[in-house]
């Protein structure tokens, strides 16, 4: 026999689709809220320690990498990797990254389709993880550079 509190409890449905696409642009809002919230010299700010980046420099590896990895994946994706390290400006890295944010979920719209993430192993799920990690690794590289500039609320 189940206990009362058991029986009270009723078992939720989760939609996996909708889930593993919601991912991702959970990942991008928090990315581009970090973005948002550093601004005048903490873009350009070099690092307290030796062979670091800047956030801008950040910023614009990410949206290189992630053409790479776009195009690697699905050989049909075209994505332009026109940010110039030198020259990018927070709102034009922040546009960027969302176009490129825009691209992961098309592909990840059409491998939940098929199946699988064209010329990628193992599975959609592998493929978002993967994005996810990367992605809060530079993160963290982008608020250990706020904290240091004290901008984004970090150690103020």
């Amino acid at each position: 026999m189940m206990p009362a509190a058991a029986l009270a409890i009723k078992a939720t449905k989760i939609d996996f689709r909708k889930s593993l696409l919601e991912t991702p642009a959970i990942n991008e809002r928090a990315k581009q809220l970090l973005h948002t919230r550093i601004d005048g010299p903490a873009w350009r700010a070099a690092p307290s320690f030796a062979n670091g980046r800047s956030t801008a420099d950040v910023a614009t590896h990410i949206h290189g990498v992630r053409p790479m990895g776009l195009s690697a994946a699905d050989r049909t994706t075209n994505l332009p990797t026109k940010l110039d390290h030198d020259q990018a400006k927070r709102a034009e890295a922040q546009a960027d990254l969302k176009v490129s944010s825009e691209a992961i979920l098309a592909l990840l719209r059409r491998a939940l389709d098929a199946g699988k993430v064209p010329h990628c192993q193992p599975h959609a799920v592998a493929f978002t993880d993967h994005l996810i990690a990367r992605d809060s690794r530079h993160r963290r590289q982008i608020a250990i550079l706020g904290r240091q500039q004290r901008e984004c609320g970090f150690g103020k």
